[in-house]
């Protein structure tokens, strides 16, 4: 981190120009970004994940009347972890090909583009194929998301209803936010889609 910060240093003092400085302090803030950003995907991608799997585990004997509950948020929980997994090594690869190219001070827009194949050309073969394999993972993730919405939805005819509090309420909270954040994506994907195809009409 303390080269980052003598580069940063360096590069600043021997910028020429506005041009150049604000080129500078855009790489210094992406650097921050990626630094701090890092950290906060550790903390909520996998700190409470790991807490919805230790509830489930902990809990797994303590829900006679929806025994699916904590079944459904270890499951729920692993597959976060493996996606968060899947695009940080994804992320990690494509960071350390581009690293290798790094952008310049002043460059036209052909060599830009040359630059950008360049990296794309050098990134490693496993990241499209992560990239393929999200698709499908997410599909099967939405599916479970459904069933944890039905498994709720079939406790509320249950009188009296024997479930420890903690696996319910999250996978409650949990399923049904994730379905709701679900379907506001996909219509307001729809929405915007449907504008482009109505002005390129036009």
């Amino acid at each position: 981190m303390r080269s980052q910060y003598s580069q940063f240093a360096i590069d600043l003092e021997n910028a020429a120009n506005a041009d150049d400085r604000r080129v500078v302090f855009a790489h210094a803030f992406s650097f921050v970004e990626s630094l701090y950003g890092d950290a906060c995907r550790l903390i909520v991608a996998v700190a409470l994940p790991m807490t919805l799997v230790a509830v489930g585990v902990v809990e797994r004997d303590e829900c006679p009347d929806a025994p699916m509950l904590p079944v459904w948020l270890i499951v729920f929980a692993v597959g976060v972890l493996l996606a968060e997994l899947n695009a940080f090594v994804a992320d990690r690869l494509r960071r350390h090909a581009a690293e290798k190219h790094p952008e310049p001070t002043r460059e036209t827009p052909d060599e830009a583009r040359a630059r950008k194949q360049i990296i794309v050309d050098e990134t490693p073969t496993i990241v499209f194929v992560l990239d393929a394999l999200l698709i499908p993972f997410l599909v099967v993730q939405l599916i479970w998301i459904a069933l944890g919405c039905f498994w709720i939805i079939d406790t509320f005819d249950v009188d009296n209803l024997r479930c420890h509090w903690a696996p319910y309420w999250l996978t409650l909270v949990f399923a049904f936010l994730t379905a709701v954040v679900v379907l506001s994506a996909t219509c307001l994907a729809c929405y915007v889609l449907g504008r482009i195809v109505k002005k390129s009409l036009r």
